[in-house]
């Protein structure tokens, strides 16, 4: 099993951080999958998955190169039929409002914990988030891999290439299974049935979760 960060999250987004630029392009993960693949030397078959973004940069993958995947098995993935850039003011606002800075790991839990978004996890979860989604500065206070600077580039910025994914992948020959949470508040069942129809060879089953799958 291989998984990898994209460029701009978990520790690729330390090993990256100076030369990250101010516009995030989704279909630049879609190429760095692509990328790993060959230069990893990976035997088919190939089964992608992705969760949401991840899961739109798979398709993205198999539309760039045919015959990458074997199967597709993605998890809510953003695509959408027209090009939304404004759908999200809302969230734009938390993101770029949010507390990215804490003492160390403790003050952070407690913090998170606070929040009706971060409650909803498993405690698991966020205890794996609060080790593995920080990293300790210099002066000794942790604060996010992914930055929320790049956090807003990459989810609230530009949404064209999740309306590209919609559009091209009746072009994909593999079979691709769609998940949908029951209690998702993005990805309702209308909407992935919408998705699904799009496709040549496609099945959706829902599962008793939200969109974090969580």
């Amino acid at each position: 099993m291989w998984s990898l960060d994209c460029s701009n999250h978990g520790d690729s987004a330390i090993l990256n951080k100076d030369i990250l630029p101010d516009k995030f392009v989704w279909s630049d993960c879609a190429q760095d999958i692509l990328q790993l693949i060959n230069e990893a030397k990976i035997q088919k078959p190939i089964i992608g998955i992705g969760h949401s973004f991840g899961g739109t940069s798979m398709l993205m993958a198999e539309i760039f190169c045919p015959g990458t995947f074997a199967s597709i098995l993605v998890i809510e993935p953003v695509v959408r039929p027209n090009d939304i850039i404004k759908e999200f003011a809302l969230q734009t606002t938390i993101v770029t409002k949010r507390g990215d800075r804490w003492p160390d790991r403790e003050a952070a839990h407690a913090n998170f914990n606070k929040s009706k978004f971060f409650q909803s996890w498993d405690p698991e979860m966020l205890n794996l988030y609060v080790q593995y989604g920080l990293y300790e500065l210099p002066s000794g206070e942790v604060t996010l891999k992914c930055s929320k600077n790049q956090e807003f580039y990459t989810f609230f910025y530009d949404s064209s290439d999740q309306h590209f994914t919609f559009h091209q992948m009746s072009k994909i020959q593999c079979p691709i299974l769609f998940i949908v949470g029951d209690r998702s508040t993005y990805d309702r069942k209308d909407s992935a049935l919408h998705k699904i129809s799009q496709c040549q060879r496609s099945e959706l089953i829902s599962v008793d979760a939200g969109h974090l799958v969580s």
